[in-house]
């Protein structure tokens, strides 16, 4: 197919749904971690195989899911169109960049840059870091700068706490060398007892700068940048989540951040007081050990 017909294509699809680019869903299977089961699947739909599990929903999609095994197109989002044709969002956004995503993004933006995903895990994501700009950019990567929202309505889990960053001491006099045994075995999860963890609450979220270890919920979880509920906010919208708004951005109510970064909800936020959180005592983790959790106070 030609880049004019995909313009055409795109141009109609925009035309007729009065600047809403509809999209199919985009799901993604892992074979690290079992699925949470609630993105509405059929309880068949969720094992594919060698692939793993469906666990993940990618909205406005760009970016192919790196996994190790799984179709050419995995990750992509697709625009919703009547008969057999087939464009991807990524090949809209090649040919009809400034009708999707604005004029004057378009002009400083080769593509969105971004990637809004629903998380659907029924363990927690492993201890891992997100390598700052110029760290991924020795190996020709983009930083993964990330923002969580968890939703109301919506079971935290069991463990409704994320583990962020190790403890100030470890950093401020550089004792690096107490984490190196962990990161050399890797066998358990026994590196959280140097890091500190807080409590998920829903209709919030954190916002995870690039160069942060993370030790994510089931739900998804953030960073130091608490954000507020949008319907506290402003109010339910009754988003589509599998829609684009031309010029603007994804159709939900979400804050994407940084390259493959995940979604929050919208707000300035405020930063989450470090030297305010007071330590209590969390559910016993898988190893059976207790783990500390912080919580900031009431403000």
């Amino acid at each position: 197919m030609t880049a004019n017909k995909k313009r055409q294509i795109v141009e109609n699809a925009l035309a007729k749904g009065n600047g809403i680019l509809r999209l199919e869903p985009a799901w993604v299977a892992r074979d690290f971690l079992p699925p949470g089961r609630r993105l509405g699947l059929k309880e068949e739909e969720y094992d594919v195989g060698e692939r793993g599990w469906i666990s993940e929903r990618w909205l406005g999609s760009t970016t192919k899911a790196d996994n190790r095994i799984g179709p050419p197109d995995e990750g992509l989002s697709y625009i919703a169109l009547e008969g057999d044709e087939r464009i991807t969002l990524k090949e809209a956004v090649e040919v009809a960049g400034p009708a999707i995503m604005g004029e004057e993004y378009a002009k400083t933006h080769k593509g969105l840059g971004r990637l809004a995903k629903i998380y659907d895990f029924a363990d927690r994501i492993p201890y891992h870091l997100h390598q700052m700009r110029k760290d991924a950019a020795l190996v020709g990567a983009n930083p993964k700068e990330e923002a969580y929202y968890f939703p109301e309505d919506v079971a935290l889990g069991p463990h409704p706490e994320s583990f962020f960053g190790v403890h100030p001491y470890i950093a401020e006099q550089k004792k690096y060398d107490i984490l190196l045994p962990y990161v050399v075995e890797w066998k358990d999860d026994l590196i959280l007892r140097h890091s500190r963890a807080y409590l998920l609450v829903p209709g919030e979220g954190f916002h995870l700068p690039p160069g942060c270890c993370t030790h994510r919920a089931r739900r998804s979880p953030s960073s130091c940048k608490r954000t507020q509920s949008p319907r506290r906010r402003t109010g339910r919208t009754g988003a589509d989540p599998g829609a684009v708004q031309a010029g603007g951005n994804s159709r939900p109510h979400l804050e994407r951040s940084g390259r493959h970064g995940a979604a929050s909800a919208p707000g300035s936020g405020a930063r989450c007081p470090r030297a305010f959180c007071r330590p209590l005592v969390g559910p016993p983790g898988r190893n059976g050990r207790t783990q500390a959790v912080a919580r900031a106070p009431n403000r």
